[in-house]
């Protein structure tokens, strides 16, 4: 059976969406560290431009602690703006437990998600005693749905620094450690119709004077009169 050459690169293409659908990526730790001890949202950013009502989306929340003293339990509420945002769920980023805690017995909790207030809080303790930090890993994920658009440029933050967000928010065993918060944001405008009509125009402008250079001028030709 002969191969097309030239379809190869469809071919492959096709073959690894297939693939990906079939075997789930998991999350190999963090994907933006930051230095310890610290805890924050990722993607820190996220581009929610030209999306519509509806659109689900994931952030996750990660920790990095290298202090000496042991930890047993973690616990972390993150902010939203309930206007724009509705969190669907929430759920540790390992099975029935976070990555963070993946090599200990932990006693699982419930997800407390508030889409009146705008806030999820999530939590975890270790069965037993505590243990040496294992350092940098995810913690939770939580599932966003947009129930709102904007018409002009909105940055929505997913709050872990506020008062009302560090209260609830804490890891250690007794003695408790000091870290530092960073939050997320979501960048969710939506073009207002004078924007559009206005791109419109310029587009059409560009297009017009696309097609006028693209059409050769036709030659003249000067007949030869007798006197």
């Amino acid at each position: 059976m002969k191969i097309n050459v030239k379809n190869a690169p469809i071919a492959f293409l096709g073959i690894a969406i297939i693939l990906l659908n079939v075997f789930p990526a998991y999350a190999n730790g963090p994907s933006e560290p930051h230095n310890a001890d610290a805890m924050w949202v990722e993607p820190s950013s996220i581009d929610l431009r030209g999306v519509s009502v509806g659109h689900l989306f994931n952030i996750t929340i990660a920790v990095n602690i290298t202090s000496t003293e042991e930890v047993g339990t973690w616990q972390a509420k993150v902010l939203f703006n309930s206007t724009y945002l509705y969190a669907v769920k929430a759920g540790y980023t390992g099975v029935g437990k976070s990555n963070w805690f993946k090599d200990f017995s932990t006693m699982p909790v419930d997800p407390i998600i508030n889409n009146v207030a705008g806030s999820v809080l999530h939590g975890e303790s270790l069965i037993g005693a505590a243990q040496p930090s294992p350092g940098a890993d995810t913690l939770f994920w939580i599932e966003f749905n947009v129930t709102a658009v904007s018409t002009e440029f909105l940055t929505l933050v997913f709050n872990m620094t506020a008062t009302y967000a560090t209260e609830d928010t804490f890891i250690g065993d007794g003695i408790y450690y000091t870290f530092t918060p960073y939050d997320g944001i979501a960048i969710i405008p939506e073009f207002s119709s004078l924007i559009l009509v206005s791109s419109l125009m310029v587009l059409t402008l560009v297009a017009v004077a696309l097609n006028k250079k693209s059409i050769p001028k036709p030659k003249v030709y000067q007949t030869e009169t007798s006197n």
